[in-house]
């Protein structure tokens, strides 16, 4: 599974407001995806 999905599937079972939702959202689409997001979530230790 790419981190990008992992990421997706994790943001949609999220309960949090609105705005916390979005700021998550925009972190990862704008900082973290274009680096990380092809790759295995497997070598990331969380």
């Amino acid at each position: 599974m790419s981190l990008r999905r992992y990421w997706d599937d994790w943001l949609a079972k999220k309960t949090a407001s609105v705005e916390t939702l979005k700021s998550c959202e925009r972190i990862l689409r704008l900082h973290v995806i274009p680096t990380l997001g092809p790759l295995s979530r497997s070598p990331i230790s969380f």
